[in-house]
């Protein structure tokens, strides 16, 4: 099955990290002197549901899954570990980081292209989250 959409991001340590949405899957791409080498799939802790946005987060990254979670993934070897930082969020499609702070874009996309599409999706939002030390 191909995926809807994917995100990525470059690791503390120099590596390419990728995502697909359907089906959730996080990927790594080893980067050797600015040449991309070998895509390994990464076990995850738990299984991810919708995974969307990522971005560099220290030596982890942040993750936004459609199901409404803001997770830090912290990868070790050919694992990574999904740690939930926050979830409840309605469709979020995207984070960044703002010194100690996850701001969080609600995307409401069922209310544009889904289940919802005929309904009002109330007002839109980014929410700020305080990220873990």
């Amino acid at each position: 099955m191909a995926s809807a959409s994917t995100a990525i991001a470059f690791g503390a340590d120099g590596n390419l990290y990728v995502n697909t949405y359907i089906p959730a899957a996080l990927f790594r791409i080893a980067v050797k002197d600015g040449k991309a080498g070998a895509v390994t799939p990464l076990k995850t802790s738990r299984p991810l549901d919708h995974a969307d946005a990522m971005r560099a987060f220290g030596d982890s990254l942040l993750l936004i899954e459609g199901n409404g979670k803001l997770d830090k993934v912290t990868i070790k070897g050919d694992e990574a570990q999904i740690e939930t930082i926050k979830d409840g969020f309605a469709e979020p499609v995207s984070v960044t980081q703002i010194g100690d702070t996850a701001w969080v874009a609600e995307g409401k996309l069922s209310y544009i292209i889904g289940d919802n599409k005929e309904k009002d999706p109330g007002a839109f939002a980014i929410k700020p989250v305080p990220l873990p030390k």
